[in-house]
């Protein structure tokens, strides 16, 4: 639903964003076998890993929010149906008394004419 769609956009957007990073690190270390370009690598590797490590958690969070969202309106159904059939045995019973006492007046009529 729209949870899901949106959970769908904030992954595609962390993905853009740790692709730009996976470059922007690729960029970094290749210019050559310095110290400083090493440990700008390693800085970078590192700030790369804790952002991964935030965007999962997050996106996990969201994710378990969506699904308890989900089971609420799920639950929800099932009391809505089961009311829904409670209120139609309460419609068919007073329909059915309803019947059978058109029919006891009618054969006490009928039996008055008799």
């Amino acid at each position: 639903s729209r949870q899901i769609d949106e959970l769908s956009e904030l992954l595609s957007d962390h993905t853009k964003l740790i692709t730009e990073l996976q470059r922007q690190l690729d960029t970094a270390t290749r210019y050559g076998p310095y110290e400083e370009d090493w440990e700008r690598g390693e800085a970078a590797s590192k700030i790369q890993a804790i952002f991964k490590g935030y965007s999962a958690r997050k996106t996990l969070v969201m994710c378990f929010s969506a699904l308890a969202d989900v089971q609420q309106e799920r639950k929800l159904d099932v009391q809505q149906n089961e009311a829904a059939a409670v209120i139609q045995g309460m419609s068919r019973t007073s329909a059915s008394r309803r019947h059978r006492a058109f029919l006891e007046d009618a054969r006490q009529a009928h039996q008055q004419d008799d």
